[in-house]
């Protein structure tokens, strides 16, 4: 979020001496929605609406114990709550604490950044466990590139397989099996948008429930929460090295958008990230420190190195079984999509490859493993 210019006309007759809040009804780092009264003592529902080096804006306007109300119980849209009456004011909180003085404002001329989508609610859609929203100027709503689409999905997957491995401790031998833990991460999708490319991913589906999936979500939940306040703090964190934050440092480096291409930025919301009234954004310098991140955990013994040539290349799943000289089958390999020339280049010219791979969730599903490295070698095929 940024300040913003917008019309406007002082109110000295509206007194805010703080925004300590009464309710807090949405809160990410900080409340974001909130009620609150006013000096002479008027109940005021405040939205942060825009933020930038320090100084944080809010909508006011005014509320009772009925639209509060509306609100919990998802009778009434945000956007509405906010602009309904017609009339608001603004007050910037500066870096110091300092209030600024309100100002009197028409909130149907806010910028449609500043207030959110049309028809969220503040629970959000029940159905949705995960929506990913990948943005880019580039990107035309009705010409979106079939690498993107395979972005969205692949990476949504990937970031709730690794999520799962950790929840269901499968590398403890937890004894669940693999179609249960596929159900997990192979989410039905509910819904769709073309506003850049835009998926969303309802709950498992468990006809033949084997096991209680609730207490596992909750852990999917808590982990990428996690993942999500600190890859967008300002300041990062040092990560601590463990089989928790592996899987979310995994998870975030599938959810976050490449350091080039259309791809500029990914909105990330749904059930599983927690009761938020804007989605979570990740940047690109969410992607950098993802990165760094990844470079401290030590390879431990689930990183091996082959040698062999790519065989049966999926280019649509992104990945490929590496085999020898003999045709003997040595790995299933995945990979993204900045190797995919690498891949590809030795699977068109039949080059002897020496790669380093990391199984990501656990020594029984290789599919999961991503491509550590690739070194081509000319060698004639046995």
């Amino acid at each position: 979020m940024t300040i913003w210019q917008i019309e406007s006309t002082p109110a000295p007759w509206l007194r805010i001496s703080s925004l300590s809040p009464l309710q807090v009804l949405d809160e990410f780092d900080e409340p974001t929605l909130f009620t609150f009264k006013s000096s002479d003592d008027q109940l005021l529902l405040a939205y942060q609406c825009g933020q930038d080096r320090g100084i944080s804006r809010y909508l006011l306007v005014p509320a009772d114990e009925h639209l509060v109300s509306q609100i919990e119980g998802n009778r009434l849209p945000l956007r509405d709550a906010l602009v309904g009456g017609g009339w608001a004011w603004l007050v910037d909180r500066l870096a110091g604490g300092k209030l600024t003085e309100p100002v009197a404002i028409d909130p149907n001329k806010l910028p449609a950044t500043a207030l959110p989508k049309p028809g969220a609610t503040l629970s959000i859609d029940p159905r949705v466990l995960l929506r990913v929203r990948l943005i880019g100027k580039d990107l035309d709503a009705h010409r979106i590139p079939a690498s993107v689409v395979r972005r969205a999905l692949d990476g949504t997957t990937g970031a709730i397989r690794a999520l799962s491995a950790y929840a269901l401790e499968l590398d403890q031998l937890s004894g669940r099996p693999a179609d249960e833990f596929r159900r997990f991460y192979d989410l039905p999708a509910v819904d769709f948008g073309f506003r850049s490319f835009e998926i969303a991913f309802g709950a498992p589906n468990f006809s033949e429930r084997l096991f209680d999936d609730q207490p596992t979500i909750e852990k999917i939940s808590e982990a990428l929460q996690k993942g999500l306040t600190w890859a967008t703090e300002k300041e990062a964190a040092p990560v601590p090295h463990s089989a928790e934050w592996r899987s979310i440092v995994e998870a975030l480096a599938k959810l976050t958008p490449p350091i080039k291409g259309v791809i500029e930025s990914v909105e990330v919301s749904g059930r599983l990230t927690g009761r938020r009234a804007r989605p979570v954004q990740l940047t690109r310098r969410s992607a950098e420190r993802v990165a760094n991140a990844r470079k401290t955990f030590v390879p431990d013994t689930r990183a091996k190195a082959y040698e062999g040539f790519i065989r049966e290349l999926d280019k649509d799943k992104k990945k490929f079984i590496l085999r020898d000289a003999k045709a003997n089958d040595l790995c299933v390999v995945g990979f993204n999509e900045d190797q995919f020339e690498d891949v590809n280049l030795a699977f068109d010219t039949d080059q002897l490859v020496n790669i380093v791979v990391y199984e990501t969730v656990a020594p029984h599903e290789l599919t999961s493993i991503t491509l550590r490295a690739a070194q081509h070698s000319a060698s004639p095929e046995a």
